[in-house]
């Protein structure tokens, strides 16, 4: 979910849309030819060299505000190797899945006050209510972010 909510708002994932590079029934060739390009680009069916996204480490201890951790990354993390970086080299899209879209989907849904079954807040899904909660933090974030990225471009 993380990886979806950084690709859908951090405005940081490129032009990759899931929309142009799957496969359309009467697509000519050349078409084929350029949605398939893009999907080497984009890197859509394994990783690249480079890394398309870097974040912290949700599995080790988190640093500070300052960036400093109080203890070391784990040597033996699944996720970071012992770096306290989780690093994707994949397009975000295709990493996310679609669990990691409809999670942000059911932040926007709940943003909108739009919820799945009738009722309040407490006769929805759990899942679903905590997949909202936490994708609507990680929107939360980005949003804090654009917002002081564009109070500081007013100041200079």
């Amino acid at each position: 979910m993380i990886v979806a909510a950084w690709a859908r708002w951090s405005g940081e994932a490129g032009p990759q849309s899931c929309a142009v590079c799957h496969a359309h029934p009467d697509e000519t060739d050349g078409e084929r030819e350029a949605r398939l390009q893009l999907r080497r680009e984009w890197r859509c069916d394994g990783d690249g060299e480079d890394p398309v996204a870097e974040f912290v480490c949700f599995l080790c201890p988190p640093p500070d505000s300052n960036g400093v951790r109080a203890l070391p990354p784990r040597a033996a993390c699944r996720v970071c190797h012992g770096t306290g970086r989780w690093t994707i080299k994949r397009c975000p899209h295709a990493y996310a899945g679609e669990i990691g879209r409809e999670a942000c989907d059911a932040a926007e849904m709940l943003s909108a006050s739009i919820l799945p079954a009738p009722g309040g807040l407490d006769a929805q899904p759990a899942t679903w209510l905590e997949a909202a909660l936490l994708c609507g933090a990680e929107r939360s974030e980005y949003d804090r972010r654009a917002r002081d990225a564009a109070a500081s471009a007013a100041k200079a």
